[in-house]
């Protein structure tokens, strides 16, 4: 068993920080249902997800109800984000938290970019939420193009790739390629060369070897990510963000891969263990 530890973080700083949010997750379910634009839905995924990464601080193995229901919330809103973009006209209910939530549809926005796909269908994984990866994976990526922040093509390709996975659809390895190729700095336009290879390469790459069924290779590929992960989230400007405490893409593949039978022989903080085994599936309604 490989282990990757997560970088320093100070503890007594990010209790407090948690503290300091708290309030302000309470007031989302009313944010969500009066901001316009899907803002408000938009600010429900990214504080949820800034509340998990400081609850695994004092709970990296997601032992705790508190930090299974700040995943689930994240999850709720990045499918609602998207529901909610995809139409142009009439009332969208959906569940935040404990509460049924309605708000008028917005159509295509600057929220509802092709990252933020691919943060709402890394959630859905992780809580392994048929219908809500169901429902990303039809989102057309017109809609994504539509949005005013511009991404560079390989992001295209990989949205196309996981969709095409969900969907069952022909040519995946191909498209897996097109995405992997694609991050050669030499092509970039968008992203920062190092962001990609830190960030959006590796799990590109463990899903590639999680379809060809080398296991060995996932698992190294998965040590890599977590390396790369925390290279990225160590540097001084990044290290106290708690969006850099789990690794979220390359623990929605882990949690994949696990699914389909690969043991998975890394461990680390940035892949709560109870999160990796799913343990909590089925507890709260979703």
């Amino acid at each position: 068993m490989r282990s990757v530890s997560r970088h320093p973080v100070d503890e007594a700083v990010a209790e407090q920080d948690l503290k300091i949010l708290g309030p302000g997750i309470k007031k989302l379910p009313m944010l969500i249902e009066r901001s316009p634009q899907g803002g408000g839905v938009y600010r429900a995924m990214t504080r949820s997800l800034e509340e998990l990464g400081f609850r695994t601080i004092g709970d990296p193995q997601a032992e705790w109800l508190d930090t299974w229901e700040a995943t689930v919330r994240a999850m709720q809103a990045g499918a609602a984000l998207f529901l909610v973009s995809s139409r142009t006209e009439g009332e969208v209910e959906f569940r935040y938290g404990e509460a049924t939530l309605r708000r008028e549809a917005v159509g295509p926005n600057m929220n509802a970019n092709a990252v933020s796909w691919l943060d709402a269908l890394w959630l859905a994984m992780i809580c392994r939420e048929r219908p809500r990866i169901d429902l990303l994976a039809a989102i057309p990526q017109d809609l994504l193009r539509a949005s005013t922040i511009e991404y560079d093509e390989f992001v295209y390709s990989w949205v196309g790739a996981l969709q095409t996975y969900w969907t069952r659809g022909e040519g995946l390895v191909e498209e897996i390629l097109s995405a992997m190729a694609g991050t050669d700095p030499a092509g970039l336009r968008q992203l920062d060369a190092d962001a990609v290879l830190q960030r959006y390469y590796p799990p590109i790459e463990m899903f590639y070897h999680l379809t060809q069924r080398d296991d060995a290779k996932f698992n190294k590929s998965l040590a890599n990510a977590l390396e790369l992960h925390k290279r990225f989230w160590s540097t001084e400007d990044q290290r106290t963000s708690p969006f850099g405490y789990v690794a979220l893409g390359p623990l929605a593949i882990a949690c994949l891969a696990r699914d389909a039978g690969v043991t998975i022989e890394v461990e680390s903080e940035y892949l709560p263990a109870n999160l990796l085994a799913g343990t909590w599936v089925g507890e709260r309604s979703t």
